[in-house]
C-alpha cells in the first residue's frame, strides 16, 4: 500500500479525501455562489455530504446521512457538486461522478503546499462500520 511506501520518509504520503478533490475542482466554477455542497450517494437513501466555502474550505465535517439531512444543509445559494441530489428535486450544477484528474488535481496542490501525512499516523476515514451481509 502507499502508506507502507512511505514509512521511510520518501516519498511523502499525501492524503487526498474525495469529496475535498471535488470540492477543489467544483471551487472554479462556484464563484457566483455562497458555499459548495458536495454530495456523493451511496446506498438506499444515505449520501456522503460536505459543506465547503466557494474556495473550497471546509465548512463542516464529511457526513454520512440520510436525503433529509443532506436536505437541511442546502442554502439559498449553494453550488451544487455531486451525486444524490435528485431525490430532492435539486439539479446538480456539477452531476460527474469523481474522476482521476480530479484526484490529481487536488493532490498537486496539496503537495505544492507541503501538506503530508505522517504514514504512522495516517487512518483511511471510515464513516460508516462494515457490516457483512
Amino acid at each position: 500500500t502507499a502508506k507502507s511506501l512511505c514509512f521511510g520518509g520518501l516519498p511523502k504520503l499525501i492524503s487526498v479525501p474525495t469529496a475535498d478533490a471535488l470540492a477543489f475542482h467544483c471551487s472554479k466554477y462556484a464563484q457566483k455562489y455562497s458555499d459548495i455542497l458536495v454530495s456523493i450517494k451511496s446506498h438506499k437513501d444515505l449520501v456522503y455530504f460536505r459543506k465547503y466555502d466557494k474556495f473550497a474550505n471546509p465548512l463542516s465535517d464529511i457526513a454520512f446521512d440520510s436525503l433529509d439531512r443532506l436536505k437541511e444543509s442546502v442554502g439559498a445559494d449553494t453550488f451544487f457538486a455531486g451525486t444524490g441530489f435528485e431525490p430532492l428535486g435539486i439539479e446538480s450544477h456539477f452531476a460527474n461522478g469523481i474522476v482521476a484528474n480530479f484526484i490529481a488535481e487536488y493532490a498537486i496542490e496539496l503537495f505544492k503546499n507541503g501538506q503530508f501525512i505522517d504514514p504512522s499516523e495516517f487512518t483511511p476515514l471510515y464513516i460508516q462500520e462494515f457490516q457483512p451481509k
